[in-house]
Parts: C-alpha cells; sequence; structure tokens
C-alpha cells in the first residue's frame, strides 16, 4: 500500500517552499467586507522559521489579535 503525505487539518495553515528556495506559511484569518476570504502570508528564509512564524499567527487568532501578513506592514 502506497504511503501518503501528512495533510494539515482545515483551518491549520500551509507550509510550502517557493520556487525562491524560501518558505512561506499562509493562514486564512476570516472574512474581508466584500466577503472574500482574508489570507495572511509570512516568508522566511528556514522551513524551522516559516514553522514558528505560522503557529505564531494561529496562536494571535486564538487571542483574537488582528495580525498583518507582511505586504500587509510595508
Amino acid at each position: 500500500m502506497p504511503t501518503t503525505k501528512a495533510r494539515r487539518a482545515n483551518g491549520e495553515g500551509a507550509l510550502y517552499q517557493r520556487a525562491d528556495g524560501k518558505w512561506e506559511a499562509a493562514l486564512y484569518v476570516g472574512y474581508g467586507p466584500n466577503g472574500r476570504r482574508k489570507r495572511r502570508k509570512a516568508v522566511t528564509a528556514t522551513k524551522t522559521e516559516a514553522k514558528r512564524r505560522l503557529a505564531q499567527m494561529q496562536g494571535d487568532i486564538e487571542k483574537n489579535l488582528d495580525i498583518e501578513s507582511e505586504k500587509d506592514r510595508r
């Protein structure tokens, strides 16, 4: 029987490596005023750092804090 990759459950976010070699953590954080889903992202150099940032974003959501993506901070 072939093995399958472990998957994250709904709402846990995503962690993947981009084509440029950087790691990205992404998480849906709710809905905007236009009804579209808001996705927050963090781009890092290492997978470990991306995991830490994803956990931080998930914690902020649990605490009902408003989180921003790196793009929004610029």
